[in-house]
C-alpha cells in the first residue's frame, strides 16, 4: 500500500458519519448548471433530509430566470434583482454572514467575586 492509500488511523475512511458528527458539520451546497438537470429536485431532497435531522438551514435561490425553490420551500432567500452584479453581491453577503456565524465567539472572562 502506498502512503496515499494508507487508511486513516481512526479506520473511518469512506464510512458514514455518526449522527453527532454529521450535525457538527457546516455545509454550503451550491448547485449551478443549465435548467432541467434536476438541481431543484436534488436540493429539495437535501433540504428535507436536513430538516428531518434537525439541522439549521439557510436556503437561498439565486437563479436569475427561474426561481423555483420558493414554490416548494418556505423561508427561501432571493435577491432583489436579476442582474449579475446584484445576484453576486447578494450571494457574497449571504456567504460572508454564514462564515461569520461559524466563527467561535470570544468568551468573556467573568471576574469572580473577590478575585
Amino acid at each position: 500500500m502506498s502512503k496515499r492509500e494508507t487508511p486513516p488511523a481512526d479506520g473511518k475512511a469512506g464510512l458514514p458519519l455518526s449522527p453527532e458528527e454529521a450535525l457538527a458539520l457546516a455545509l454550503f451546497v451550491f448547485l449551478a448548471g443549465r435548467g432541467g438537470a434536476g438541481k431543484t429536485l436534488l436540493l429539495r431532497w437535501i433540504v428535507e433530509r436536513a430538516i428531518a435531522a434537525g439541522r439549521l438551514l439557510v436556503i437561498a435561490d439565486g437563479d436569475r430566470t427561474n426561481r423555483s425553490l420558493p414554490l416548494f420551500l418556505d423561508g427561501v432567500l432571493t435577491p432583489n434583482g436579476a442582474d449579475d452584479a446584484t445576484v453576486w453581491r447578494w450571494l457574497e453577503a449571504i456567504i460572508t454572514r454564514m462564515v461569520a456565524d461559524l466563527q467561535p465567539r470570544p468568551r468573556s472572562r467573568r471576574r469572580r467575586p473577590g478575585a
